[in-house]
């Protein structure tokens, strides 16, 4: 794999910080790491990298996936009869290890350097996926090349998100109109230069208002549109919403036993915000509405993930 300048240059600037830690391992474990069991004669040792759990992951751009990278340790051994004989010895600590992504417009993982270790016993890697496709991450023993790599396999889908909203306004005028906003199924889709989720949705208007003295309110609104955009945030497992909205227009026709009489103006929606589950889910939260004076009111939102 053609690594770029900087990916090269952190690399090898890792696996020098971290030579000294390999050349110790490789002069522990020159020998076997216990006493050999009776009766038996030490023959050689072997180390594999592995990765605990599966081996194929499944994500969406944005999303983020931690991988723990391990080296196992065998001694082998023969006894008196010419048996072969392995014992586990079980997880080494203090190995150093590389992540190498064969093709990095499908995800990334940093850092491309680690130590095994830890709670875990493993050198902790996070993989970001990009963009859909299939790449295969190999992790290695980068400074001694003594132990048996391991490959995963991670597949991007083609994911989106489908977003509806409806919001419900109370305006304070003569008339008390209820506005409604309702945008349904507007699509969100990955775009991969700028890293997050975009989209374009059509917004339904109308208001209903209430009789007063023989009056009889009429509004008629148009249709506007909204913009949306969304980014996958806390390790990929919450989507961050926002849409915003085009001013939209109201013509007022009022109809009375005397005359009529009508007016146009209008208002704009505040931006609406809010945070999820990437999964995708419902939730109610509050939206302002700018018009005569400023008012809140209820949005309810519905967010589902389509992965393809």
């Amino acid at each position: 794999m053609r690594m770029s300048c900087w990916s090269h240059s952190l690399r090898r600037t890792l696996l020098a910080l971290l030579v000294a830690v390999g050349t110790l391992s490789a002069t522990v474990h020159a020998t076997p790491a216990a006493a050999a069991p009776p009766g038996l004669e030490f023959v050689r040792a072997k180390y594999f990298v592995d990765v605990p759990g599966s081996a194929f992951f499944i994500l969406c751009p944005g999303e983020e996936k931690r991988i723990s990278a391990i080296v196992l340790h065998f001694d082998y051994y023969v006894d008196e009869s010419g048996a072969q004989v392995v014992v586990n010895r079980g997880r080494e600590p203090g190995q150093v290890l590389g992540a190498t992504v064969a093709n990095p417009s499908v995800g990334e993982v940093v850092p491309p350097v680690g130590v095994t270790g830890g709670p875990s016993g493993g050198a902790t890697f996070t993989l970001t996926a990009k963009s859909p496709g299939q790449t295969d991450i190999r992790f290695t023993d980068d400074v001694h090349n003594r132990a048996n790599p391991a490959t995963v396999r991670v597949e991007v889908r083609d994911c989106y998100y489908r977003v509806s909203v409806t919001s419900i306004w109370r305006i304070p005028i003569r008339w008390r109109p209820t506005l409604y906003a309702s945008m349904r199924l507007a699509e969100m889709h990955f775009t991969s230069g700028s890293g997050i989720y975009e989209g374009t949705g059509a917004v339904e208007n109308k208001a209903v208002g209430t009789p007063v003295q023989g009056c009889v309110p009429t509004f008629t609104l148009g249709g506007t549109n909204a913009q949306l955009d969304a980014s996958l945030i806390q390790r990929g497992r919450v989507l961050d919403v926002r849409v915003v909205a085009e001013p939209v227009s109201v013509v007022t026709a009022v109809a009375c036993p005397g005359g009529s009489a009508g007016k146009t103006d209008g208002g704009s929606p505040g931006v609406l915000t809010f945070k999820g589950p990437a999964s995708g889910g419902s939730r109610t939260v509050s939206q302002r509405f700018f018009g005569v004076g400023v008012v809140s009111g209820p949005a309810y939102v519905n967010v589902v993930r389509v992965v393809r």
